[in-house]
């Protein structure tokens, strides 16, 4: 197999991923992510997800580069911005779960901030001190993609030099 039916595979993969699974909720499961937690939160959203037939897909992400807000959750609903939810607990996926996946209400109260857009009541993440003058080069996948999918990097534009 050479590598451009390999990178075909991984953008068909991604492309399904990110136009065609409704809403995505991602869950950082680095290191800081896992301690605290990140793996109760990701089983509580999908057994929710599933219970209520919510069309999501949650998807187990790296770092974000935000250890002290962790468990970290990132909800998509295409065409909107994206919502970063800080401290995630199993007991406050419900809430996200009901108000912003079925309900189409962000939950400002537990939100950190928006990407690729702005919302009322949200910051946006450009104008949180952290990441005001970031502009991340080799990590600007972080958060983003399943460091375990090799297709998730490829996509991405891993190994575009090869």
């Amino acid at each position: 197999m050479t590598f451009e039916q390999i990178k075909q595979s991984a953008m068909a993969e991604w492309e399904t991923l990110i136009e065609k699974s409704g809403d995505l909720v991602f869950v950082g499961a680095g290191t800081c992510g896992r301690s605290a937690g990140a793996m109760d939160v990701m089983d509580r959203l999908s057994a929710d997800i599933l219970k209520d037939q919510i069309n999501a897909t949650v998807v187990e992400v790296g770092c974000f580069g935000w250890c002290d807000v962790e468990p970290l959750v990132v909800v998509a609903k295409p065409g909107e911005p994206r919502v970063f939810y800080k401290n995630v607990t199993p007991d406050t996926v419900s809430r996200l779960v009901t108000d912003h996946l079925m309900n189409g209400r962000p939950v400002s109260e537990l939100a950190l901030c928006t990407a690729d857009g702005r919302i009322d009541g949200i910051p946006d993440i450009s104008d949180l001190p952290m990441f005001k003058d970031q502009h991340r080069i080799s990590l600007r996948n972080c958060g983003k993609i399943n460091p375990e999918s090799i297709h998730h990097y490829i996509a991405t534009g891993g190994y575009h030099g090869f």
